[in-house]
């Protein structure tokens, strides 16, 4: 038995044994898989006062508990996280303007979209915990993922939310539309770099998201990021990136880059990358599912039972379930970033130089941590981070890695010590499923109580 914390202790002294405690809670006879990667441990009890993990194990003292939860059949995990989200975007079409074949700004105004999901965040915060997920990281949206953040803060109605604000680029754009110019900052000059190192400190930033570091040749990258460098020495400004090629993620390294957000794709990891990497206690986010969503929009066909769930809100249910009742388009575009002039042969190759650095990653020790992209087309929030899991599986992970990557390696990545694993003082984030995800990691969607800092979210 893990000893009670000193402070359960006095309460238990000082209180008749009949007595219940408020804000306690048992899950007993339970299967612990506690996120460290060890040997599940079964017939275990776990105990929670106060928001808090007080006391984990087969003869933790339950006859103060005011509500138990029997966990015979079933297994605990600590919440899910994901690294890698947008809620700037809501996993449909209309929230990336021009970048499919399918024009929706007559019946979707971008504006009016991108509105509604700065004043419904709420919308996404309970799909998060009703699937499980109690933290994230926005790495990339508007200003007003800062307010977002700061009202969920201390909210049990919403998951740990991190975010970076505006994607610092070396693109000048990424939609063609007028209200997306302040989705990010061009990276252009010295000027640039200042003013948007001092945006984000201004807005207490959790990051700085350098996005789209391969568009530019080396000498330039290497110039801008020397910029960076020096635009915050005098911060604590953090940096991560968004850089698919090895070169470009090479620079990243150098200047200090601690978070990879989204797979190197154009050739195999070598032995400078892995040094630089450790170097820099690197956080690896694969994002290796998200490419599907995308090939799902243009097939215009999907499998409900993988995308949607219970906990999806109608709004984003009604947009995704239209998707077949548009026509296939051959329309292409002078744009060659645009992901419909992706040539299939092309994205298979990309697909297995992803699968290749993830496994090659893990196996030389770095850290990684799951992120699904979610919001971008046919990737939902939510569903989005389990399809991650499973792809991650698929891709040589076993289930047990990917578990801790989906906890334990997103608190590091969000730099949340509190979180992440099921241990004794940290905040009580657990998620009960009906079927052991060790078994098939579509398990993790069989979910029968979510916990969020110690309370049952009512799902």
């Amino acid at each position: 038995m893990k000893p009670i914390t000193l402070f359960l202790a006095i309460i238990l002294i000082s209180c008749n044994q009949s007595q219940k405690l408020p804000d306690s809670i048992a899950i007993t006879s339970v299967t612990l898989i506690d996120g460290n990667g060890g040997k599940p441990i079964e017939n275990t009890n776990v105990v929670i006062l106060e928001g808090k993990i007080v006391c984990i194990g087969k003869d933790c003292d339950i006859s103060f508990v005011e509500e138990k939860i029997d966990g015979t059949g079933k297994f605990l995990i600590p919440g899910l996280t994901d690294s890698h989200v947008h809620y700037m975007a809501n996993g449909w079409v209309d929230t990336f303007p021009g970048i499919l074949d399918i024009d929706l700004d007559e019946k979707y105004p971008y504006e009016e979209v991108e509105n509604d999901l700065k004043n419904n965040a709420e919308r996404f915060h309970k799909t998060y915990l009703c699937s499980g997920i109690t933290a994230i990281f926005d790495v990339g949206g508007y200003d007003w993922s800062f307010d977002v953040r700061d009202k969920a803060r201390n909210s049990n109605n919403a998951p740990f939310y991190y975010a970076t604000g505006p994607l610092m680029s070396m693109l000048p754009s990424i939609f063609n539309e007028p209200y997306a110019e302040n989705l990010i900052v061009h990276l252009k000059d010295r000027k640039s770099i200042v003013n948007g190192v001092q945006k984000l400190i201004a807005n207490n930033a959790d990051a700085m998201k350098l996005h789209a570091l391969d568009v530019v040749d080396n000498d330039s990258l290497k110039l801008r990021l020397q910029w960076i460098k020096e635009a915050i020495s005098n911060s604590n400004l953090r940096l991560i990136a968004n850089a698919p090629t090895l070169a470009s993620a090479k620079e990243a390294l150098k200047i200090g880059v601690d978070m990879l957000v989204y797979s190197i794709e154009d050739k195999i990891v070598d032995d400078e990358f892995v040094t630089l990497a450790k170097k820099n206690n690197l956080i690896y986010v694969p994002t290796i599912n998200v490419t599907s969503g995308f090939e799902l929009v243009k097939n215009r066909s999907f499998e409900e039972s993988s995308i949607f769930s219970d906990c999806i809100d109608s709004l984003t249910r009604s947009k995704v379930s239209s998707l077949s009742s548009y026509p296939k388009s051959d329309i292409t575009t002078a744009n060659n970033k645009d992901l419909r002039t992706v040539q299939p042969q092309k994205t298979n190759i990309k697909d297995s130089i992803r699968t290749q650095n993830l496994k090659l990653i893990h196996e030389s020790k770095i850290i990684v941590a799951t992120g699904s992209s979610a919001g971008a087309p046919l990737t939902l929030h939510g569903t989005g981070t389990y399809n991650e899991m499973e792809a991650m599986v698929r891709a040589g992970l076993s289930p047990m890695e990917v578990i801790v990557s989906s906890t334990k390696n997103g608190a590091i990545a969000m730099r949340n010590k509190e979180i992440g694993t099921i241990e004794n003082g940290k905040i009580a984030d657990l998620v009960l499923l009906n079927a052991n995800p060790l078994d098939n990691m579509q398990n993790i969607r069989r979910i029968n109580t979510v916990i969020r800092r110690g309370v049952i979210f009512d799902r």
